[in-house]
């Protein structure tokens, strides 16, 4: 089983100390940490995912239960406010369609792009720690978000800390090519996971279905 490469500064320290504590013979502690060991590498496992590549089609970007479909505007506004022909929202805002995506300890936690295109836009917001399944986590937690440029207009994937995640992990970097189901980064240990779509987006979950990143068809886009 593939492992995120994360993984390595817990797993690489936490074999040695279970080798320390066996050749001490203290032999609980030793079935302690191997117990974490085990958890920390089914946490970050990577698995390989294979999608339909249909026209227009988007993926999800995590793991886990639909807990939020809605229009908002786009997140933080971090472009240029569209015309008002462009169908703005409050205070010039441009609106999209948000679906957002709870990811338990039990989810793989690696996110990946929904959709090919160019990394544009890239913010890291410092925040709470609140429950992911909280709509306020999407504004108040700590967050990063990714603005992906696919042909004259961009989409956003935010990845959101929640109550036990304290880590948010990005691989992008501005101007990076980034395919349909590539890997973007991952959030550490339950989380929350929002993309931002055009309005005229075409969805096709609903809520509380269950998703995989880079495989699960959530939408369509004309």
């Amino acid at each position: 089983m593939k492992v995120a490469k994360e993984a390595y500064a817990l797993i690489i320290p936490t074999i040695l100390i279970i080798i320390v504590f066996s050749l001490l013979k203290i032999v609980v502690v030793s079935i302690i940490v191997f117990i974490f060991l085990c958890f920390t590498i089914y946490f970050f496992r990577d698995p390989e995912r294979k999608f339909s590549d249909e026209q227009g089609s988007i993926i999800s970007p995590a793991d886990g239960k639909i807990v939020t479909l809605d229009e908002v505007d786009a997140p933080d506004n971090p472009l240029p406010n569209p015309p008002p022909s462009s169908g703005g929202g409050k205070g010039g805002g441009k609106k999209m369609k948000r679906v957002g995506i709870f990811m338990s300890i039990f989810d793989v936690h690696i996110n990946r792009s929904p959709f090919q295109g160019t990394i544009n836009f890239l913010k890291y917001n410092k925040g709470k720690f609140l429950n992911a399944l909280n709509d306020k986590s999407s504004e108040k937690n700590e967050n990063n978000i990714i603005g992906i440029d696919i042909g004259g207009e961009t989409i956003f994937v935010k990845q959101i800390a929640g109550i036990i995640a304290r880590r948010i992990v990005c691989r992008v970097k501005i101007g990076d090519k980034i395919q349909k189901g590539e890997r973007l980064g991952m959030i550490k240990f339950g989380s929350r996971v929002e993309v931002y779509l055009p309005i005229n987006a075409r969805i096709v979950i609903k809520s509380d279905n269950n998703v995989k990143a880079g495989e699960t068809v959530i939408g369509y886009i004309s």
